[in-house]
């Protein structure tokens, strides 16, 4: 599992069908599918019960979400964290 994956679950619990969620990555609905397979296979258990009109979360795929949801945050507040401290001087300084 890495954060690509985590992110494209996350879009498409979120969107709830994965044309919708195709839309928002700008990537194709067969591709997010493929993703999605390959994340249930690697957890052993499905994520989402597909239904005639999207896709409803199994308590596997409501976990999971939580956890994602996590991840994906610490992921973005490490990113912004170092980008603002790249503008700070810091270290000591010596004059002489």
């Amino acid at each position: 599992m890495n954060s690509k994956q985590l992110h494209y679950f996350a879009t498409i619990y979120e969107s709830g069908t994965l044309s919708k969620a195709s839309i928002q990555l700008n990537v194709a609905v067969s591709a997010l599918s493929h993703h999605l397979s390959n994340l249930e296979a690697e957890l052993d258990t499905r994520l989402f019960d597909r239904k005639s009109r999207g896709l409803r979360p199994t308590a596997s795929g409501e976990r999971l979400y939580d956890h994602a949801r996590s991840i994906l945050r610490a992921i973005d507040a490490a990113r912004e964290d170092l980008r603002i401290s790249g503008r700070e001087v810091a270290g000591d300084v010596a004059i002489g």
